[in-house]
């Protein structure tokens, strides 16, 4: 053990100090990955209500008037 210390024993604080910046870093990064996953989630579920939203407004429309938005949207060939 006396051997390990005069080894490493000049150069535990440094070891120690990386070890740490180390776990700082890998911490940070996973918070940051938690956050883009959250962002993410949150902008899926805003599309999904946006397409409810939609379908509810079709469903609700009658064949005419839905044949007459899609009309405005069609290419004339």
């Amino acid at each position: 053990m006396w051997l390990v210390d005069l080894v490493l024993g000049p150069f535990l604080p440094y070891i120690a100090a990386a070890v740490a910046g180390l776990g700082a870093f890998l911490a940070g990064r996973s918070s940051g990955t938690s956050k883009e996953k959250r962002k993410q989630a949150e902008a899926s579920a805003k599309r999904a209500k946006q397409a409810r939203e939609i379908n509810d407004e079709v469903r609700k429309s009658s064949n005419d008037d839905v044949r007459a938005d899609l009309d405005e949207w069609m290419r004339d060939e």
